[in-house]
């Protein structure tokens, strides 16, 4: 490998843009790169709120931060709709999903039983 500034022997690799750097043009990031980017890319990255782990994507519901443990994408109501969920607000959104089946169930039995409890005629 050489070095993309001065085409001598290079002796790591840019942890910013990545090239190949010689000893005399960086230190873990190249020389352009500190001039420009005094701040690594890493430490820009969100971190996940429940871990610190390099974050994946922002909750849709509590838009926190999650990695790939500690959240998931669900189907929406359309088949092209997503919904990002930290496993937080997944576990209340099924918990919400849950008593409203109940509910429903229950207004269908009520309905049923009123039904078939009216004298026909």
């Amino acid at each position: 490998m050489i070095c993309h500034l001065c085409h001598h022997q290079a002796s790591g690799q840019c942890r910013a843009c990545l090239k190949f750097y010689c000893p005399s043009h960086g230190d873990g990031v190249c020389g352009p790169c500190t001039a420009y980017a005094p701040v690594e890319p890493s430490a820009l990255a969100p971190a996940c709120a429940s871990c610190r782990a390099p974050a994946v994507d922002t909750c849709d519901d509590c838009k926190r931060p999650f990695c790939n443990r500690h959240g998931t994408s669900e189907p929406g109501a359309f088949f092209s709709d997503r919904t990002l969920r930290c496993n937080d607000c997944q576990a209340s959104a099924a918990c919400v999903r849950f008593c409203l089946g109940l509910v429903v169930a229950g207004l269908v039995t009520l309905f049923i039983f009123l039904l078939v409890g009216r004298p026909v005629r």
